[in-house]
């Protein structure tokens, strides 16, 4: 897929955000733990979920998605080989090692796909589950894992605070018979949002939102209906188009503490915006100044955003640098952004970023889903036309993202095999 994109306008308007992908997608997989009825509102209409409801047929659950409501029925859930091709091309995919450990004691899946801007390594995941007891046979494509004794609660000390981690290892704990103790957790919004989702199902689960969480014994889940939040990654993503080239932007339906660390990147630049505890606004906003982002877990600036900011810094009147403490090898876009005529660098494992303000419109690429939303915003700055090549990557994470930009003044379109759509 293709986007040709003009750059033409300011943009004005308003923009309602969807809710969470990386909430959704572990909500969804922990609703099979119930083996009942879930329904959740907010879902989002992205790619990876279709992917991932496409997994969940293949293990004989029902589900009906429309208008951003998901019902799963799950009472039918059966154990499946996942060394399957939907494994591979969707990063929670991973979640499944924790639910079928919780259900059938044992897993054999494919390492899980997604982006492939650097190796992530399972072995956080995989620790935890040893220490529960699980024998774990690993190649460099398949993970194969069983209990001989049932898993068994532990005191687990994450190595690093992984959301994915994090996340699996509550899933695998939480029907187990006594109580697991998770230390030096992630405390991203998301994973509050997850097990908020469980305690709606009946699971008693204190600590969220903490570096402790505690998963207390013998949880009797059932059917419940559940409404996910609001993504605070679109949410920024957003924003920064804003900052970026907003005559007026609103954005509305977030959670505006959730995206404390980019507002407070927003001030130091100098942006005009009011916030509201619900929707936030951006105003056209000249000479910028120059920051420093290191990205970090949360509350730190989040890693899935400083691809995406990247090309508003070329507005800064000066160096910018940025910082990725979480997978430091997330650069590609830097070539992409040097297609366009902006000034950027690596330099050890810093991204230094100098004033642009002459992009030329070229044809550049996505590399994965938020360099792709990053490499967007870098078109819509570019004098001329320029075309976006492997745009399906954005999709996986950005709902209607053509849609929401034409509505807002964009000469945007979408190409496929060379016919407009």
């Amino acid at each position: 897929m293709i986007y040709k994109v003009e750059n033409n306008t300011k943009l004005n308007g308003t923009i309602k955000i969807n809710g969470s992908k990386n909430a959704s997608l572990a909500i969804v997989v922990g609703a099979i733990l119930a083996k009942d009825i879930v329904i959740l509102n907010n879902v989002p209409n992205i790619t990876d979920i279709h992917d991932l409801l496409d997994i969940l047929r293949y293990l004989n659950c029902k589900v009906d998605y429309n208008d951003h409501i998901l019902k799963i029925d799950g009472r039918n859930v059966v154990y499946k080989d996942l060394r399957i091709d939907k494994i591979k091309k969707l990063r929670a995919s991973y979640y499944f090692m924790g639910a079928f450990l919780a259900l059938f004691e044992k897993v054999n899946i494919c390492k899980p796909g997604g982006c492939n801007f650097q190796n992530r390594p399972i072995d956080i995941h995989l620790n935890g589950f040893e220490k529960m007891g699980a024998k774990i046979i690993e190649t460099d494509n398949e993970v194969c894992i069983s209990c001989d004794n049932h898993l068994k609660a532990r005191q687990i000390n994450l190595s690093f605070p992984s959301v994915g981690a994090t996340i699996n290892l509550i899933l695998a704990s939480v029907l187990l018979e006594d109580t697991t103790v998770l230390r030096n957790v992630a405390t991203e919004p998301e994973i509050v949002d997850f097990i908020m989702f469980l305690k709606k199902m009946g699971a008693n689960i204190d600590g969220e939102g903490t570096k402790t969480i505690i998963i207390h014994k013998n949880n009797r889940l059932h059917g419940c209906t559940y409404t996910i939040m609001p993504d605070r990654i679109e949410c920024g993503t957003y924003l920064i188009y804003g900052a970026a080239l907003a005559k007026k932007l609103t954005i509305t339906n977030i959670i505006s503490r959730q995206v404390r660390s980019l507002l407070s990147i927003f001030i130091e630049m100098g942006i005009h915006m009011e916030i509201r505890e619900n929707e936030i606004t951006i105003y056209e906003t000249n000479n910028l100044k120059p920051v420093k982002i290191v990205t970090g877990p949360y509350p730190s600036f989040p890693t899935d955003l400083q691809q995406v900011i990247c090309p508003l810094l070329l507005k800064a009147d000066g160096q910018s640098m940025i910082i990725d403490t979480i997978y430091s090898k997330r650069i590609s876009h830097i070539e992409e952004l040097k297609k366009l005529n902006a000034n950027v660098k690596i330099v050890d494992n810093f991204m230094l970023i100098d004033k642009s303000d002459k992009l030329i419109a070229n044809t550049i690429k996505c590399n994965d889903l938020r360099g792709g939303a990053g490499m967007l915003l870098a078109c819509l700055m570019s004098k001329g036309v320029s075309y976006l090549t492997s745009a399906e990557l954005i999709e996986r994470g950005y709902q209607d993202i053509v849609l929401n930009l034409s509505s807002l003044g964009v000469h945007i379109e979408r190409i496929i095999d060379n016919e407009k759509i």
